[in-house]
Formats: structure tokens, sequence, C-alpha cells
């Protein structure tokens, strides 16, 4: 697949990508800290820097 491929040249540690995975389902934060046990600043935490190594604006 090639989104496999493209985010497997991201390399992303496995919780950024369980992260990243929730957001792209449009989940809320609070609903992402609450699935993989993590506070909710952790998921902004998460979040602020894939955006940075992404370079993803909003």
């Amino acid at each position: 697949m090639v989104f496999t491929r493209v985010v497997a040249g991201w390399n992303l540690a496995a919780r950024e990508l369980e992260v990243l995975q929730h957001h792209a389902a449009g989940r809320r934060n609070r609903t992402i800290a609450s699935a993989l046990n993590i506070s909710e600043n952790t998921v902004k935490f998460y979040v602020r820097n894939l955006f940075s190594r992404l370079d993803v604006r909003s």
C-alpha cells in the first residue's frame, strides 16, 4: 500500500502513529487520551510534535 510506505518514511514512534491514527479518524484529544491511557496534555504534545515533524500548518 502506498500509505504504508509513506508513513514508514516518516519514522514515527509507535505511540506517535497511534495518536496520528486516532487524530486522522477525527477523534478529540480527550477521547484519544482516554483510549491510550495518557493525559490530554500528552496527546496535545504528540499532536504538536507530529504537526511540526510533518510540516502541517493549521
